[in-house]
């Protein structure tokens, strides 16, 4: 899935059994068909982020 998605992550740090991961921060927004209808970056506040959303969701819906 994170092939297909193009979405990177690798471990970056371990101490003992605990570690973190460092990955991609982007946002899927699929439509009914389970279709990726929109990809979102970190570059998307929160109100655009909303604004486009619906807007999406105007059009899946029409």
């Amino acid at each position: 899935m994170a092939h297909e998605y193009r979405i990177f992550f690798k471990k970056v740090e371990e101490d003992g059994q605990d570690y973190l991961i460092e990955s991609s921060n982007n946002i899927y927004l699929l439509d009914p068909n389970m279709e990726v209808a929109r990809c979102f970056g970190v570059e998307y506040g929160a109100e655009h982020l909303a604004e486009d959303i619906v807007k999406e969701v105007k059009k899946a819906t029409q």
